[in-house]
């Protein structure tokens, strides 16, 4: 890969990582949250096109990873799982690569978000009590920002978080600066904090989402007690539809 490629890479890899750490270690307020993930979806566009579009996946792994490592303030104890989650999250961006190979080149970057979003859901579903870091943990001081979650459920922070950053990336890392993209992502930072603020909901916290997905959990009438987590579990039935479309479309494609 030419060096000005790979500079800007790496320039991509410390943006992120130091904007996600920032926010980790900030957590009375994580603003940098809602767009340390950027530069990863610019990571991500910047290779694809390139025959070795797997090489810099140790970056978005560093990336996440440390940001992680930070939120539990240098946990060493917890730095085994940590990687463990970091390798699957970064997964979803080498999943997009190798779906977008296989899919055809209009596969949009936005299947990165499915792919997060779905593997948030698995680790819930099926380790409920381990303590595996979700994104919309880097707001858990700012609960009030999301009283909200009510109807999307505690990951639905997780899922304004990715597209904030989404949002961000179309309006910084694309190409130019882009006007309009940064007025959108104003918008979609400010609406749901000011929502927050102008209704009487209280806020699904992470405590609460565990225990309705907890075995023993006593489960009250309600609207998230209905509903659960939503989004991601939609998420995670799509992400797994693309998966497997792309694996049908590489075994037909190699007995050709």
């Amino acid at each position: 890969m030419p060096k000005k490629k790979k500079n800007k890479a790496l320039l991509y890899f410390l943006t992120s990582a130091v904007m996600l750490a920032g926010a980790a270690l900030m957590k009375s307020f994580p603003v940098f949250v809602f767009a340390g993930l950027a530069p990863l979806f610019a990571i991500t566009d910047h290779v694809k096109d390139n025959d070795r579009s797997w090489i810099y996946s140790e970056l978005i792994l560093l990336s996440v990873s440390f940001s992680f490592f930070a939120l539990t303030f240098f946990s060493f104890t917890s730095l085994p799982w940590i990687i463990g989650q970091g390798i699957l999250l970064t997964l979803c961006f080498t999943l997009y690569i190798f779906s977008r190979e296989q899919l055809g080149e209009k596969l949009p970057l936005f299947i990165v978000l499915i792919f997060w979003l779905g593997v948030e859901y698995l680790l819930l579903k099926l380790t409920p009590l381990h303590d595996f870091i979700y994104l919309a943990d880097f707001l858990q001081l700012k609960s009030a920002w999301f009283t909200w979650s009510q109807y999307t459920g505690y990951l639905g922070a997780s899922c304004w978080i990715l597209l904030c950053n989404f949002i961000f990336y179309q309006a910084v890392f694309k190409k130019e600066l882009n006007w309009t993209y940064v007025f959108i992502f104003s918008l979609l930072v400010i609406i749901p904090i000011g929502l927050s603020y102008f209704n009487d909901y209280d806020p699904v916290l992470r405590k609460e989402m565990i225990s309705l997905y907890t075995e023993n959990a006593s489960i009250n009438s309600g609207t998230y007690s209905s509903r659960g987590e939503l989004i991601p579990r939609t998420a995670a039935w799509v992400g797994a539809l693309i998966v497997l479309f792309s694996l049908v479309k590489f075994v037909t494609g190699r007995k050709k």
